[in-house]
């Protein structure tokens, strides 16, 4: 029988083409945008998986005062700011059909995080607990939190109120001419701040500051990496000093 001299190398080349696309698809990073509901467009974003059964939205009616789209302004403002091709966005939702978060919907999300292989949280949302509702499975950029509606300042949410080392929290400040800087008045669990974004709210803050790490930043070195890249300054009210996490 005579072989074919160049079937070797056709092998090979088919073998090599096939590792680089098993490759590419496994440098992809999987994250998990947790909150209200989405009707994001973007390539990079995967279809909603609503963690309560329950949700119907409408998404020909995508509005900023409709807290229902929360979630969604939160993801469309990290996808303004992104750089990065290699992402794989899976929103899920953890508001059910009346605007209301409860413990087992958090927990199905912890459950959905762990069963996909997600590598990392980004969520502008708390739930206001009682107790710890177990430790974060992956890395997790949350917003500190704010006062607002029925969290008041000795309230606990989860998970922003636990410490963790999966856990990186964002804030959000003020800044003036001249730079000068305010920490917002309003913010839960100050003490645990990572650091400090530029906006007028703690969710527009984890959107910017989730979107400058990772253009910053690899993963899963993102910690690391992030302490290097904080700025220093100084709240002209209270004289604390704020690490800012800058674009540049």
């Amino acid at each position: 029988m005579i072989l074919n001299s160049k079937a070797p190398g056709l092998f090979l080349g088919l073998f090599l083409f096939t590792s680089i696309l098993f490759a590419s698809a496994e440098a992809k990073l999987h994250i998990a945008f947790v909150d209200s509901g989405f009707c994001n467009k973007s390539p990079l974003v995967k279809k909603q998986v609503d963690l309560t059964q329950s949700v119907k939205i409408n998404c020909n009616k995508v509005e900023k005062q409709n807290r229902r789209f929360h979630g969604h302004f939160v993801l469309e403002k990290f996808l303004s700011l992104n750089k990065r091709k290699d992402l794989v966005i899976t929103p899920l939702v953890v508001f059910d059909k009346d605007g209301l978060q409860k413990t087992e919907y958090w927990l199905k999300a912890m459950d959905w995080i762990k069963k996909n292989k997600v590598d990392l949280i980004v969520t502008a949302s708390g739930l206001r607990v009682e107790k710890n509702l177990g430790p974060l499975p992956v890395l997790t950029i949350a917003a500190s939190g704010q006062v607002s509606g029925k969290i008041r300042r000795f309230h606990k949410i989860w998970p922003q109120s636990f410490p963790s080392q999966n856990l990186i929290l964002v804030g959000n400040m003020i800044r003036e001419e001249d730079n000068i800087y305010f920490a917002d008045n309003l913010l839960l669990n100050e003490s645990r701040i990572d650091f400090y974004i530029d906006e007028e709210s703690s969710s527009k803050a984890v959107a910017v500051g989730a979107a400058r790490a990772l253009n910053k930043c690899q993963f899963p070195n993102l910690k690391l990496c992030l302490a290097k890249e904080y700025q220093t300054v100084q709240d002209q009210i209270t004289k604390k000093e704020l690490k800012v996490l800058l674009s540049q």
